[in-house]
């Protein structure tokens, strides 16, 4: 049997994203507490702690994506897009800073 296209890789448990999201989920919901700008600097601090200089987190990563993770506050459906989604929020921000936010959705 062959799958290919969306859901192949979740089908035949090639993916992790549905064992990283249950953790993802409650460390989004112990952190949901927290002022975003506290979140943001704990994310940074993380990253540095389990990080080499060398290495570059990319924002298409999970590691990347972390921040806006820990946004979602838990929220089952937010953190899936998070994981699945390729570009981050601060991402989208910069790309369309010129365009009117009210156009862009997230999500």
């Amino acid at each position: 049997m062959a799958l290919a296209g969306t859901g192949g890789d979740e089908l035949c448990g090639g993916s992790t994203s549905f064992t990283e999201l249950p953790v993802t989920i409650r460390w989004s919901k112990r952190l949901s507490a927290l002022p975003s700008s506290v979140r943001r600097v704990t994310v940074r601090d993380v990253l540095r702690a389990t990080l080499s200089r060398a290495q570059r987190v990319l924002p298409q990563t999970r590691r990347g994506k972390l921040e806006d993770l820990l946004s979602t506050r838990g929220d089952l459906v937010d953190a899936y897009q998070v994981l699945n989604g390729k570009f981050t929020t601060r991402f989208v921000d910069r790309a369309f800073s010129e365009f009117d936010h009210e156009a862009v959705a997230y999500g």
